[in-house]
């Protein structure tokens, strides 16, 4: 879905004719693997074999579109300056910074960070004098010791013992992010044996083991960022982590490589936050929904395991910590302590699930205030969508060396998509208001408007919109997913 996402914004913008029945061939291949058994493990073997076999063949759908999209817009962008010009685009519809990996001609990779990357849109910049960002030089470079990183923002230190997070202290705010005496990052295994439906049910019974066998402990730091990294095994299984401090990150970003070859278990990693609060609040398609982490019912017992996408966040009194992710969404959470389950190992109907090697990324983001303040929608969004980074000979061009093709005010409403109609050359806007409010929205996109309706999801047109110049002005409702048109003249 992230890559469509990209290749569906940079054909929009492309000069080319748009691919609809390339990226409708992919998009048939994407959504048939979310079928419901195929989705949460629920299938034979032979079916998992045959997902990744239409995994590759969307990839190599999705992978050149991308590329001549990008072409494209390089070639429109104005790379002449100092050095070696790089194009780097921005997929999401906000203007964000972060770190992207350029390749050259030879695959050899060098890691860049950038500012002010336009929303919908591109910035051009020059190696190596913009390798890194400004805003990351004004600050002080990261830092490793035996047991514990830092960077401008926060201090991570670790139990060497047991591989867990001891303290993760909130420099900005002045706050210890756990609990007194809490932990972090507790990879914990649980006995996981339904009486029937294996791979359907989730029923955890008494035993828990936390995975404390150290094998290796190794810290280090240089000018970009700050890490430790951590090998231990339980049982069968081998768990490989690497705790990362980006040296602008205000989040604690945890990669992980697991080695998974237990029998009826179930991984799960804690979090005890240092948050008095009730509830807690988990992403859900294009919205929220809060649940309690003090059951009183029967029907609120029973929900000891529930569904939620990017990030789940438990803020309280002006403060709070977001946990991101990009691949799972099963969660649970109870007194202050905030779990993510992980894996799984069912043996029925396919005695070999999940057994394998499995890349994961999770990312712990304490911050002031609630979730709305501290922008987690997006946060998470940037955790799971990547920039797009390319060389360029440098040449002039119509674009600059910055352009925003689309962008949407104020903060709260998320412009999530950028694409074609279906049966036309108009762009189609999809946008989502997060935070329960009515709100005035204004769109400003890089062409002039020669009109813009609102639409339904099949893009049909209805009424149309207020258009000054580049911008069209739509009134959402509170929570409201509005899909608009707009006809883009030059």
């Amino acid at each position: 879905e992230v890559m469509l996402q990209t290749a569906e914004a940079l054909a929009t913008v492309a000069t080319t004719p748009y691919p609809r029945e390339r990226l409708e061939e992919a998009w048939r291949l994407v959504l048939f693997n979310q079928f419901h058994d195929i989705l949460p493990g629920s299938g034979i073997r032979e079916v998992y074999e045959d997902a990744e076999i239409f995994y590759d063949s969307a990839w190599a759908i999705i992978e050149p579109l991308t590329t001549a999209g990008f072409d494209d817009l390089r070639a429109r962008m104005r790379t002449r300056g100092r050095g070696q010009a790089v194009v780097v685009f921005n997929p999401l519809g906000w203007e964000r910074s972060g770190s992207v990996a350029v390749h050259d001609e030879d695959g050899e990779s060098t890691v860049i960070t950038v500012s002010g990357v336009p929303a919908f849109g591109a910035r051009v910049v020059h190696l190596p004098g913009d390798a890194m960002s400004r805003e990351d030089r004004r600050l002080a470079e990261p830092r490793a010791g035996p047991n514990w990183i830092e960077n401008a923002f926060l201090r991570v230190e670790l139990d060497t013992l047991t591989g867990e997070i001891v303290r993760l202290y909130d420099k900005t705010n002045e706050r210890e992010a756990l609990a007194l005496g809490g932990r972090a990052n507790v990879l914990q295994v649980f006995d996981d044996r339904p009486g029937q439906w294996d791979a359907w049910n989730i029923v955890i019974w008494g035993d828990r083991w936390d995975v404390q066998d150290v094998v290796r402990i190794e810290t280090g730091a240089d000018e970009r960022e700050a890490r430790i990294s951590i090998e231990r095994r339980w049982g069968e299984s081998a768990f490989r982590q690497t705790l990362v401090l980006a040296r602008g990150s205000r989040y604690l970003d945890v990669r992980n490589e697991v080695d998974w070859h237990e029998h009826r278990k179930l991984l799960k990693v804690a979090f005890e936050l240092g948050v008095d609060a009730d509830s807690a609040t988990y992403e859900i398609p294009y919205g929220t929904i809060g649940r309690t982490g003090n059951p009183r019912t029967k029907a609120e017992r029973a929900k000891f395991e529930v569904p939620g996408h990017r990030w789940a966040d438990v803020s309280a009194a002006g403060y709070g910590v977001s946990i991101l992710n990009d691949s799972k969404y099963g969660w649970d959470y109870k007194g202050n302590v905030l779990r993510l389950s992980l894996l799984r190992s069912p043996i029925w109907p396919d005695s070999l699930a999940d057994r394998g090697t499995h890349p994961i990324r999770f990312a712990v983001y304490p911050h002031a205030g609630d979730w709305r303040a501290a922008g987690t929608v997006r946060r998470a969004a940037e955790y799971n969508v990547p920039l797009v980074a390319g060389l360029e000979p440098q040449h002039q061009g119509e674009l600059g060396t910055e352009v925003s093709f689309a962008a949407a005010e104020p903060e709260s409403v998320e412009l999530a998509w950028l694409k074609r109609a279906e049966d036309s050359e108009a762009w189609v806007l999809r946008m989502v208001e997060w935070h329960g409010q009515p709100t005035e929205v204004r769109v400003t996109l890089a062409c002039e408007v020669g009109g813009a309706w609102r639409a339904n999801l099949l893009e049909d047109r209805g009424e149309s919109l207020a258009v000054e110049g580049r911008s069209v002005r739509v009134s959402m409702r509170p929570y409201e997913i509005a899909t608009v048109l707009v006809d883009c003249e030059g």
